[in-house]
Formats: structure tokens, sequence, C-alpha cells
């Protein structure tokens, strides 16, 4: 094998069979420990090769074990600081050593193109990457990576290569783009995070122009392998690898597969299907190409110590490192809090002697975001903001939930079984459905079942389950699998006319029941269970308005539905819908029985005046207080950019009772702000993990000075997204899957804004966003000194003094960027400016800090696709330095030549300084 020089390993592939090798190909859902992380690939203990586990990574190590949930990338993304990200890395890697994982899937470095999506049919969302911007992306994953792998404590993945149409890592469509833009815009994380040393990188569910990426071997070989240093194993997203010859390409590992020597093997790509491919003359690959691929896995493994290490084997968490965890955890949602307003100085607020009115639900509960492929943190650190005000303040802090997301039980009269019957009540009947059918969006209509029996109303609580179902325990292919599900069909009878949330609540059991039943393979390989459907009887499609619970291979329950769970900690999977009294609706829902456990489910309602009550009494609170704070959430993954529910109604009836009114925002996704100058302060918070209400109060009081500044441009209104263009409908296209070889996807969007995505398509058209890219305000202020500009080491060395004119300490986050180049050669596009480098720097009041950018020669060249090749700007161009992307405190001119940039300054990475 050419270029392959660790000879213990060549050793080991000369030693295996056949069929020893495809076990290094191809992992599986299934795992011996049934501690549920995402995939499993089986050792070989002849040889020496561990079992191997691969746990979601995108706020934590996802198990069914308790972890720590940190906060969600956008909110890491918001730090503007590598330390952050390496600190989050490296707290990661030591709670999956600890747990028995070997590799965790993040970073995710994903541009956010595009911030809404199909709710319910997105396999993640945009607060699960950093942002808009390919630097501060591939720099902070690289630093995410690095902490992950530190001491070799695990293995990073670097998501999702490569573009995708809807949201941050969705698509699974057709993605129409320049190469040019390819190179600089979405490959360009990639490369970044591939040369600090990733140990894996995973392929996206999506084509760019026509092909698969996982076919994509000019990146994953050619980049990757040749240019980049990459030396680690690739495999695609889960079920996205239809051709066993993408193993020339560069996928080297098919996840998860289905094990070689149990039923249902025969749809693994890299497994039975392979080996045939090799052994047909008609087809390219070889067993030279199956070589390769384990060679890159098990060299890995070798170079991260895990070929002689002890097996590892999944687990609880042990105290210490879940101390050291809650620290950083806290650490991290206090650096990436961004104060976006505070007119008048309202904040930081001072709580001793003030009556304060906490207001929402997340006010009392913990925000958090949606479609988990994350843990929900430690119980014992969950909590609200308003429980640990109390406990400190005690009366003088009030709540009332104004946004009444719990309601109360659909009573039986507004039940009807069947149209028009004088019987109240809704049939119930278990029925027999796949896992496809739980990932379509809408019904067209609704799987029958057997036998029903008329449920009065549907309130079925913790000392009146309905009896567990028998589960088929097969390890087969889990999509064609049947499960066993309640059922419930017939009529709502609203009496009232207006919004109405209705919800479907379920109890979720807890990990002991997991062991009390002895929950085994194949149990629980479901996807989603409690999904609720409505439409008004008689016309168009069943909408589904309720997404309701993740259950995946052995059987974790994710909740995904709410940001805020019910009062009594149920899982609320509902949504808004608009309501005549008089009228008819034909409902449809569905739940079954988690961990083998009888099934506690409700179905419920907040009617109009139900909606009112809630709003007059967050309104009286208000009135009464000195300050009111108002906690807004906002569901990941959506598909509107306005506030759920009857928020927005909420935040400017509070704002008018009481003037000294405080948002506080937890979110993924940028949002409308209707409201925005109708209330004093807005804070930030994103989703910010298990001591997010702790990192809050920090925040609030005074004791952290926010620096954070925003990763994504936040729009007035979608529409001024290039993405989203109303004069360029050709570049958006919705999610939707095909696993045909060789189909052409028919979701086609096309990127024909080009390099102009986020803050550089503001720039361009003039546009003025609600809040720009990099924007974030402090409770200090910060004068910057003339930029000087040297060129040193084939690259160029900015630098500029801070001086904190303000009274406190805090941190400033800089921001350099490079102008629009002087000459442009035709054909060839621009910007009119890019950020290239970033540095967060404490500075005590009253003191001044020298701040060095470092502009690598890579940000001077542009690629040219005629000759396939970077080539330079030359001629004059700005640099600034600012506080954000439209907030530029200082500029200086160059003039670059080619002998200025060298090639070799852009093997530089931060971490080898």
């Amino acid at each position: 094998m050419e270029c392959f020089t660790n000879q213990r390993v060549l050793d080991m592939i000369k030693d295996m069979s056949a069929e020893e090798k495809l076990l290094c190909v191809h992992g599986q859902l299934w795992d011996p420990y049934r501690a549920n992380q995402a995939g499993f690939v089986r050792g070989n203990e002849r040889l020496g090769i561990p079992d191997f586990f691969i746990a979601d990574g995108e706020q934590g190590v996802n198990i069914s074990f308790e972890t720590t949930v940190f906060p969600a990338k956008v909110s890491l993304g918001s730090t503007f600081d590598r330390e952050c990200a390496f600190l989050y890395g490296q707290a990661m890697g030591r709670e999956a050593k600890a747990t028995g994982i070997h590799l965790l899937l993040t970073p995710r470095v994903n541009i956010a193109r595009d911030p809404v999506s199909l709710k319910g049919t997105s396999n993640g969302g945009n607060y699960q990457t950093y942002g808009e911007d390919p630097v501060l992306n591939g720099e902070l994953g690289a630093q995410e990576a690095r902490g992950i792998q530190d001491k070799k404590q695990a293995l990073a993945n670097l998501k999702q290569m490569f573009a995708s149409s809807t949201g941050a890592a969705q698509g699974a469509g057709n993605c129409i783009i320049d190469e040019q833009t390819i190179h600089e815009l979405y490959m360009r994380p990639y490369e970044l995070v591939m040369r600090a040393g990733v140990a894996s990188a995973m392929t996206n569910y999506n084509q760019v122009n026509g092909t698969w990426t996982y076919d994509y071997g000019h990146m994953m070989k050619d980049l990757a392998r040749g240019e980049w240093g990459f030396q680690g194993f690739i495999f695609d997203d889960w079920y996205c690898l239809y051709d066993p010859n993408a193993i020339r390409h560069g996928a080297t590992l098919e996840m998860p597969g289905e094990d070689y020597y149990d039923e249902g093997s025969e749809h693994s790509t890299f497994g039975k299907r392979l080996l045939a491919a090799i052994e047909d003359p008609e087809q390219s690959v070889t067993m030279e190409d199956l070589d390769h691929a384990v060679y890159y896995y098990l060299d890995t493994l070798d170079r991260f110590g895990m070929l002689d290490e002890a097996q590892r084997i999944p687990g609880g968490l042990d105290p210490a490192t879940k101390e050291r965890s809650i620290e950083v955890c806290r650490k991290l949602a206090e650096k990436g809090a961004v104060l976006l307003k505070n007119e008048d100085n309202i904040l930081p607020l001072a709580f001793e002697g003030k009556k304060i009115a906490l207001i929402g639900p997340g006010a009392a509960n913990q925000a958090m975001p949606t479609f988990k492929e994350s843990p929900y943190g430690f119980d014992d650190r969950r909590t609200g903001l308003y429980p640990l005000l109390r406990e400190r303040y005690g009366g003088s802090i009030s709540f009332a939930v104004g946004d009444d997301l719990d309601g109360a039980v659909v009573p039986s009269e507004c039940l009807k079984p069947a149209l028009n019957s004088g019987e109240h009540g809704l049939e119930r009947y278990v029925g027999r459905f796949t896992y496809e059918t739980l990932s379509n969006g809408d019904l067209e209509d609704y799987p029958r079942g057997g036998e029903a029996v008329v449920d009065a109303v549907v309130n079925f609580d913790e000392d009146h389950p309905l009896p567990a179902l028998a589960r088929d325990q097969r390890r087969g292919f889990f999509k064609e699998t049947p499960k066993e599900y309640y059922m419930w069909h017939g009529y709502l009878c609203p009496k009232e006319t207006g919004m109405h949330r209705l919800s479907l609540q379920s109890k979720f059991p807890g990990r002991e029941a997991f062991e009390r039943n002895g929950v085994e393979n194949g149990d629980l390989s479901i996807s989603t269970s409690g999904n609720l459907y409505i439409r008004e009887a008689g016309r168009g499609c069943l909408e589904r308005i309720g997404l309701g619970t993740r259950i995946s291979a052995n059987g974790v329950a994710n909740p995904f539905s709410e940001v805020v769970p019910c009062a009594d900690g149920w899982n609320n999977a509902g949504g808004a819908v608009y309501l005549e009294a008089g009228k008819e609706y034909e409902i449809y829902f569905n739940h079954t029985c988690i961990y083998l456990e009888p099934l506690s489910v409700r179905l419920a309602w907040t009617t109009p005046s139900m909606y009112e009550r809630a709003m007059e009494e967050a309104e009286r609170a208000a009135a009464d207080a000195d300050a009111a704070i108002v906690f807004a959430w906002h569901q990941s993954v959506n598909d509107s950019l306005a506030l759920e529910e009857n928020q927005d109604e909420l935040i400017r009836r509070v704002a008018r009772a009481n003037p000294n009114t405080v948002v506080v925002l937890n979110n993924g996704d940028p949002v409308e702000m209707p409201w925005h100058s109708e209330v004093k302060a807005i804070l930030e918070m994103w989703f910010s993990g298990q001591e997010g209400s702790r990192a809050t109060l920090a925040v609030l009081e005074g004791k952290v000075n926010p620096a954070g500044r925003l990763s994504v441009t936040f729009p007035r209104k979608l529409e001024d997204l290039a993405a989203r263009d109303p004069e360029h409908p050709e570049r958006y296209a919705p999610s939707g899957r095909i696993s045909e070889k060789d189909a052409v996807h028919p979701n086609t969007a096309h990127f024909t804004e080009g390099l102009l995505n986020g803050y550089r398509w503001f720039d361009e058209t003039g546009k003025e966003p609600l809040y720009p890219f990099g924007y974030g305000l402090s409770y200090t202020s910060f004068e910057y000194g003339p930029a000087q500009a040297v060129w040193r080491d084939g690259g160029l060395e900015v630098s500029c003094d801070i001086r904190n004119s303000g009274t406190r300490d805090g941190d400033e986050a800089a921001q350099c960027y490079l102008g629009r180049p002087e000459r442009v050669p035709e054909g060839i596009q621009s910007v009119p400016k890019m950020l290239v480098d970033f540095r967060r720097v404490f500075i005590p009041a009253g003191e001044t800090r020298r701040v060095t950018f470092n502009i690598e020669a890579r940000y001077f060249q542009y690629y040219d696709a005629d000759s396939r090749s970077y080539q330079v700007f030359t001629g004059g161009r700005e640099v600034l330095v600012g506080a954000s992307s439209t907030d530029i405190r200082s500029r200086v001119a160059v003039d670059v030549a080619e002998e200025n940039v060298s090639e070799n300054q852009n093997r530089r990475s931060e971490g080898d300084e």
C-alpha cells in the first residue's frame, strides 16, 4: 500500500479474512451494553480491535446515562473565543472517556444559510453549528476538535460535508453551487478543521451539483487527504450511503449499517453488498479499496492509543468529572450571552429590595432545544431562574406563566368518536406501522387499526396508565420493522373561536425503568412517538402540529417537541391552531410505550379564554413590580422566525404594564421582534445548557459583563436573507430524502447568491438587519486606536490598541475584516468584506490592551475554477477592525503583491502558535 506506513496495521490487515475486514467498514445501531449511543462498530478480539462506541455530541455525550448538557453550538459561536471552544471540546472529551465512548459526532461546522426549515422533518438545525461565517466556524471547530482529542480522550468527528439548502445541515436535496463558492465558503471550515488534525469526518444527506456528498472525491481525496493532510476515516450520515463503490471515493466506514452476522445485514452497503461488488468484474471496486478503508480506521485507533487501552464499556459519569463539567458549562453559557439592547442602562439589575416579576414558562423551567441529539443534563442541575431567585429573595420575586402551554385536559363534551356522532370521546385502538410513516410530515390519511374502544377523555395518569404493549425483539433493519402503537381518532368540537394550543402530553419513565425492565436490542427501535395531527373535517391533509418523542436503537427517549416541558415535567408535544366554535375537526394521534412501561398520556388544550386569563395574570404581576423579565422561547427547528404561540402579544402587554421590561431569549436561530422598540433590554442567552439559568442570573445581576457577539445576522424579516429573497425563488428548496444511487434530487436549490451569505449579503445589498453579525453590547465601553499592518511570514499582521473607557472590567470581542480587493478579475466573485480573524480579550476598566490579528495567505486569494487553483487578488485593499460587521472602528490600507503572500503560511493553524 503506497503512503500507508503503519506497519502494525498493515500486518493486521494481512492477517484478516474478508469478513473481518468488513467489520471495520460498517457499524450498526445496536450495542451489547445498551448505552444507546448513536452507533457501534464491532471489534475483533482475535486481533485486539476493540468494540468501538460512537455518540452524538451536539451539546454533550448523548447516551442513556446522565451526562452534562452544554450550551448549544450557536452559543459557543457567539463567544468569538477559541479558548472557549477548546474548553468545550476538552470537557466533552473528558466525559466521553469517562462514560466509555470513543468518538463524539462533533464539531458541526456547516454554514448557517437559512434559519428555518420544514418543522419536524429536520435532521438538525442552525443551533447545532456555530454561525454563518466560514472562518469563525472553522477556527472554533478546530479548537473544539483539539479539545475533544486532548490527551487522546476521544476522537472528534467533523460534520457534515458539505453545503445544504435548508438550515445548517439539512437539505437531503441537490445544491447547485459554483466552484469558487464551494471552495471559499462551504469547504473552508472543513479545511481549517482537517488541517487541525481532526480524527474523522462525516458526509451529508444532500447532493452537490448532482453528486452525493459521499461520492465527492475531489474534496475527500484530492483536498482532504492531499492538500489538507487529513489522516482519519470518513463515514456517512446515518443511512445515506447507497453505492459500494463509494469506498473508492473517500467514504471508508458505513453508519450505521447492519451487523454482517445478523438478520438484515443485506441492507449494509459496505457489508455483503460490498463483497459482492468486489467479486463482480463489472464493478470497479477492488479488495485493495477495502484494505485502504480498513487501514484508515485502524490507523486512527492506533494513533490515539485505542488499540492498546482496555476495552471501554459505556456507563455513568463519575462525580469528579461531573463537577468539572458544571463549572465549564456555566462559564461557557456566560461567555455566549449577547446583550442586544440596554436602554437607560437598565441592566445590570439590582434584585435586592426590588419587586421583580418573572414571566413566561421559561422562567420556571430551563428552556432546551428540540430534536435533541444531545443529553438533557443532570436532573439536580436543571432549574429555572424563578426557583433560584425565590430562594434568594423570597416574596419580592413573583412569577406568572403568561404563555399557558399546559392548559387542561380536553373535556369529553368536546370530543366525538365519529363525525356528527351523539356520543362523546375518541376511538382508541392498537395499530402497527413503520419508521417511514412516522418520518413524514402531514398525513393524507391516518393508519387504521383493529378493534376500538371509546375513551371519554384521554387522561391516563401515573395511577391509571394504559397497559404496556408487547414488542417484537427483532434486530433487523429497524426502518422496516413494524411497531405497536396506541392510536386515537375522532373529532374535536371547540366551543370558542380563536387560537388554541392542542397538545399531547406524556410521562417519561426514567433510567430506572430502562434497567428494571431489562430493555434489550430491538425493544424500542422506533423513530418518533406522540405525534398529533388535525384537519377541518373533510378538508385537506391531516396537519402535524405536535411532534413528540424520539426513541431510537436501544430505547433512549428524547422529547423533542417542546422547548419548555409541562410544569409537572411531562413532555408537551403540541402547537397552536386556529379553531372555530361549532365546527368539527378531525384529529389523530399516536403514542407507544417507553422502556416497556405502561403509558401515561393526556390530550390537553389551551383555549382562547385560558390564554387570556394567563395574559391578564402576567399583566397584573408586571404592573405590581419594579421591573419585569419575560422569558421568550423559539423552537428549533421551525418554519418561521416569529415567536411561537402568543409570545409577541405577551411581551407587548407586559411592556405596556411595566416600562421596565427586559426580554430574555432562549432560541437557536434569529427571531423577529415586533416589540423591539417597546422593551428596555433584550438579552440573548440562546439554548444555554443545564447551567443556563445560573448563567442568566450572573449576567442580569452584573456579576458577569456580557461580551458575546452574534454569530448569525438577525434579519428584520425572513425575506431579507439571500436564501429567501423573493426575487430569487431558485435559492430555496425544501428538505426531502431519496435513496437512489444515480437519481438527481428533485428538491434542488441554486445558490445563486454565491459568496454573499449572511452579513456579506446585507453589506452588498444595503439592507439593514435587525442586528448585524458580530454585534453585542457591554456594561462598559471600548475605544479602538489606529490599526497598523505589517507583512510577516507570508501573511499580514494587524495590530491596534483597545482601551476600556468605562467603569467595569470586561471582555471585548474584536473582529478583523478584509475589504473588497481593488482589482477583481472578470468572472471572479468578491465580497464587500469578510471576517479573517477575531480575538476576545479581557481589559480591566481604564486599561489598554494591544490586540494582534493574523490574516493568513489564503484570505488574500480567490479560487479560479478555470485553472482549478488559488490565485492572489493583487493591488490595494483595506483592513477593517471593529466591534461588529457594521461597527468598524479602525482601518488601514495595504498593497497586496504576489511576493507578500506565501502558500506556506496557509499551513499555520491556531493551535501551533
